[in-house]
């Protein structure tokens, strides 16, 4: 086995525990979030407008909600240790998808939709401060992450778009409580048993996994953010997520209404973008180690310029449909996976959860705007929100090309 083999392998074994949360965080909230609105299309009997503008005011609240529960969600795992936060999300997790099955009423939906938001912060939080503090192959580990995000991404809405095609809408939630309750038996299992494994496996090393709670300073360092890139990456998350949202919230509803496309296609298009990150989001922290910051930051949103442009083009075919929702999510991992490496290195183990928790709220902040706004665009014209999202997309790609001149000239 060659040594980038080995590390790798000791990586994989180090952070198992953590991949299985943060596979289920991001398949329960992408599989929700991507097949709501279908959902409420059929549990109400509405038209796509009506759905668009429904799901608006419902998903508003949820991504609003998220951003603003992003940093407390980080701080909380802080201070009562990582294994506690875990068990907070899956708690939570439950206690929502009880609220969709028992309430049948859109202010309800809103709240158990902004508790899964609040879920999926606590498990997100909570696994990349974990890697942020470990020394050995941080940019994998990142990668990793990502790599379950791609994996949840894919796995939820096509699954819960398959149960809307084949079943009663309701029928999502109790599918819902059966992959909570799972993962929780296995993430039970793995964390009992993979020190055992680890200390037999690899005998001379030291598990370099923390779930502690966080010693030091509880105060708001805002100095972080005088920090190298620290600024730069929240300006590009926000951006990031205006440009993300006005296309994710309006595609499912397009696939379904305008190119007509059965619900369980759409599901697996839906997942089929993030998927992608599966492979390439492992491969881009491999390779952070040899590649600069700032080449990697570019290609990432020249390759959203890409996505946007072909998902303008849907009603010509689609393929276009496919590949710009794709693209984007390739985008997506390419300069996350990055940015997030770059924080954790840049900043100390206890001003992380900080400093990712602000930045990574402006994202979804980002995100709910879009969500409110879609309406609008989509009444004017469907692929409306699609050139929002190359307006967006553009200027931030001209952006990332002056930061690399700039880096060169310094």
């Amino acid at each position: 086995m060659s040594d980038g083999e080995s590390t790798s392998l000791i990586s994989l074994y180090e952070i198992s525990p953590v991949l299985i949360p943060y596979l289920l965080g991001f398949l329960i909230f992408r599989g929700f979030f991507g097949s709501f609105p279908l959902f409420l299309q059929l549990e109400f009997h509405l038209n796509d407008v009506q759905t668009v503008q429904l799901w608006s005011e419902i998903g508003s609240i949820a991504f609003f909600f998220g951003a603003i529960s992003r940093l407390p969600a980080g701080l909380l795992s802080d201070k009562i240790g990582r294994l506690k936060a875990f068990a907070l999300g899956y708690t939570i997790f439950l206690i929502s998808l009880a609220l969709i099955y028992f309430f049948n009423i859109p202010l309800i939906f809103a709240l158990a939709l902004s508790l899964i938001r609040f879920g999926v912060n606590t498990f997100a939080m909570t696994g990349r401060a974990i890697v942020s503090a470990a020394k050995r192959d941080r940019g994998l580990k990142n990668g990793l992450l990502s790599a379950m995000v791609g994996l949840g991404s894919f796995s939820g809405p096509y699954v819960f778009a398959y149960s809307l095609d084949h079943f009663q809408p309701k029928f999502i939630v109790i599918l819902g409580f059966i992959l909570v309750v799972s993962d929780l038996l296995i993430f039970l299992f793995i964390i009992e048993r993979m020190p055992k494994l680890f200390s037999r496996k690899f005998p001379n090393l030291v598990n370099e996994t923390d779930y502690s709670p966080v010693n030091g300073s509880r105060k708001l360092q805002l100095s972080v953010f005088r920090k190298d890139g620290v600024i730069i990456a929240l300006s590009l998350f926000t951006l990031a997520g205006l440009m993300y949202g006005m296309v994710s919230s309006v595609y499912a509803v397009y696939g379904y209404n305008i190119l007509k496309l059965d619900l369980t296609f759409v599901g697996f298009i839906v997942g089929l973008g993030p998927l992608v990150q599966v492979f390439w989001a492992p491969l881009v922290g491999k390779l952070y180690d040899y590649v600069k910051d700032e080449d990697i930051r570019m290609l990432g949103w020249f390759i959203a310029v890409l996505g946007s442009i072909s998902v303008i083009f849907s009603n010509y075919g689609v393929i276009f449909f496919i590949l710009g929702f794709v693209l984007l999510n390739l985008s997506t991992s390419t300069y996350f996976t990055m940015e997030i490496t770059a924080l954790g290195k840049n900043v100390n183990r206890n001003e992380f959860s900080f400093a990712f928790g602000v930045i990574s709220s402006m994202s979804i902040l980002g995100t709910a705007i879009s969500n409110y706004l879609s309406p609008y665009f989509y009444k004017i014209n469907p692929n409306g929100t699609f050139i929002v999202a190359l307006v967006i997309a553009l200027p931030t790609f001209l952006y990332t090309i002056y930061l690399k001149l700039r880096v060169n000239r310094e």
